[in-house]
C-alpha cells in the first residue's frame, strides 16, 4: 500500500465496535450502522468456532488486531470489486488502521496467511509477498510444520478421523437387495470446486467434502 489511505478513493471511515476474531470485525458506520465485517484474503486461526477447539496463533491473531484497530486514530474500510457481502451477510472488506493494514500487518507476522481467494483480488500480491516473509523466517503459524494447510484452505489442527473396521459377512443372509448408489462429485479443493459452483455447495449436495467446510455451518467452499 504506497499511497497514504487518507488519499485513496472508495474509504469508509468507521469505528470498532468488537473484534471477534482475527479475521472478523464488528464496526459502527457513520449513520449508527452495525457493520460485521470479514477481512478479505486473509484467514486466522479459529478462537470462537462452536465445533472447533482454539488452533494455535487463534488468540494471538485476535489480540494483534485488537492491538492495532485500539490504538489507530481512524479506521477505514475499502470494498474491491465483486460482492461486496457474503452469504452471512458480512461486508468483505480490506481494514486499515490508520495508514496501515491490518492483513499486511498479520500476515507478516505469521499470525495469518493468505486464503479465501476469489474474484477479490486488489492486493493478493501484496499480501502474498508479506506472508512470504512470514514463512521464510518460520513465525507464527509457519513455525509449526504442516499446521498450515497449504494447498487447500485453514489449518492442520485436527486429528484424523479413524478409518472405520472392516465387518464380515455372515455365514448366510437374505439375497441383498440393491441399494441406489450415491453420485459424487470429486474436486480436489474450493478453487477447482468453485469453478463449476460459484457460490459454494451445501452439505447434501454430491460435491460437498467435510474438509471443505472450515465453518462447519453445513456450506462447503463458500
Amino acid at each position: 500500500m504506497e499511497e497514504p489511505v487518507a488519499s485513496k478513493e472508495g474509504l469508509i471511515p468507521v469505528s470498532l465496535y468488537r473484534v471477534v476474531d482475527g479475521d472478523t470485525v464488528n464496526v459502527i458506520d457513520d449513520s449508527g450502522q452495525e457493520l460485521k465485517l470479514r477481512l478479505l484474503l486473509i484467514d486466522t486461526p479459529e478462537t470462537v468456532h462452536p465445533n472447533k477447539p482454539v488452533e494455535p496463533y487463534g488468540k494471538e491473531a485476535s489480540a494483534r488486531l485488537t492491538e492495532l484497530l485500539n490504538a489507530a486514530d481512524q479506521l477505514y474500510i475499502e470494498y474491491d470489486s465483486g460482492d461486496k457481502t457474503d452469504h452471512y451477510d458480512r461486508h468483505l472488506v480490506y481494514l486499515y488502521a490508520d495508514d496501515v493494514s491490518v492483513h499486511e500487518v498479520l500476515l507478516k507476522e505469521g499470525l495469518a496467511r493468505v486464503g479465501y481467494i476469489y474474484e477479490q483480488q486488489r492486493y493478493l500480491s501484496e499480501f502474498r509477498a508479506a506472508e512470504q516473509y512470514a514463512k521464510d523466517r518460520g513465525l507464527g503459524i509457519w513455525s509449526i510444520p504442516g499446521y498450515v494447510n497449504e494447498g487447500e484452505e485453514g489449518f492442520n489442527s485436527e486429528e484424523p478421523e479413524p478409518e472405520p473396521e472392516p465387518t464380515s459377512e455372515p455365514a448366510t443372509s437374505e439375497p441383498a437387495t440393491s441399494e441406489p448408489q450415491e453420485t459424487t462429485e470429486y474436486f480436489q479443493n474450493c478453487t477447482e470446486l468453485k469453478k463449476v459452483y460459484p457460490d459454494g455447495v451445501a452439505s447434501d449436495h454430491a460435491a460437498y467434502q467435510s474438509k471443505m467446510d472450515r465453518d462447519k455451518d453445513n456450506w462447503a467452499c463458500e
